[in-house]
């Protein structure tokens, strides 16, 4: 289908000749004689059939027939330098692969990720959020690290603790402002509590505030989060939050911190990887970026 098309090399000598309106011109770009351009615009027109440019006007200009065509030949040679480009790039890139769950994904690492790529441009890092959050098989996953929450008591791969978290009852502010505030653990029995996973939180953190008696068997258990969170934030209800996760929220006013008390996950997330991982150049880069900014928080 391509039989009756110019060779590349002679539509880039005709975009060149054209560019400088000058045989001598293009000839200097080029790196060889006037003649060779003259010869190869010659055998361009030979194979079109028609005249490509003007030779009695000094600058030389191009014939009706040659300004149809310069346009589609410069949109087809930026194309093809384009795809180049980004082939080349991509061919240079380092690749590192990291898998999250959504807690930690959403709720922490998103806010902090543009920072990692203004100090390390040339990583290209792909980011595969799970709502499974459990060890992974690194090798039919295609990864190279993950973050995953639980008790760090995983075999064949290397494991490192990054962040607990601090469980706190928070709400949004809206709810303060109801006929029934929210001054003492004693008054949370007027709301729906929002709980997470199960009732084992709301549980231990009311056993911590010296309110065991409280009922803590009310509101809906919600298997997700950020479900819980946005839920609270909406004013459905308060939600016993690891303040690690909520952190910009509450600054920014869309939930508030009831009380001081917190209780301690003993499960944490961890930095997962195989312990040959950290040959790779770009493993170690993001893993010292990863608890530096764990330290940092």
């Amino acid at each position: 289908m391509w039989d009756d098309l110019p060779s590349l090399e002679l539509l880039r000598t005709f975009e060149i000749v054209a560019r400088h309106q000058s045989f001598t011109g293009a000839a200097s770009e080029l790196h060889i004689t006037q003649a060779a351009v003259s010869h190869q615009i010659r055998t361009l027109e030979e194979f079109l059939g028609y005249r490509l440019f003007i030779r009695k006007e000094r600058p030389i200009s191009l014939t009706p027939e040659g300004q149809v065509l310069l346009p589609q030949v410069l949109s087809g040679l930026q194309g093809i330098k384009a795809a180049l480009d980004q082939l080349q790039e991509e061919a240079t890139a380092e690749t590192l692969v990291v898998r999250v769950g959504p807690m930690f994904g959403a709720n922490w690492l998103a806010q902090r990720i543009g920072g990692f790529y203004r100090l390390h441009p040339e990583v290209s890092l792909q980011l595969k959020i799970t709502l499974i959050d459990t060890l992974p098989d690194f090798v039919r996953e295609k990864l190279d690290v993950a973050v995953v929450w639980g008790d760090g008591h995983w075999e064949d791969v290397a494991v490192e603790r990054l962040l607990p978290l601090s469980y706190t009852p928070v709400c949004s502010p809206d709810l303060l402002r109801a006929e029934q505030p929210i001054h003492s653990p004693e008054d949370l029995k007027n709301y729906p509590l929002l709980h997470g996973y199960s009732y084992d939180e709301w549980k231990n953190w009311l056993k911590r505030a010296g309110k065991p008696y409280l009922p803590c068997r009310r509101g809906p258990v919600i298997d997700d989060f950020n479900v819980v969170m946005n839920s609270a934030i909406d004013g459905q209800g308060v939600a016993l939050c690891g303040l690690e996760m909520v952190r910009k929220h509450l600054e920014a006013g869309r939930l508030v911190q009831l009380f001081e008390t917190t209780i301690t996950s003993e499960e944490a997330f961890h930095l997962v990887y195989p312990e040959s991982a950290l040959e790779r150049e770009v493993v170690r880069v993001f893993r010292e970026w990863l608890l530096s900014m764990i330290l940092d928080r």
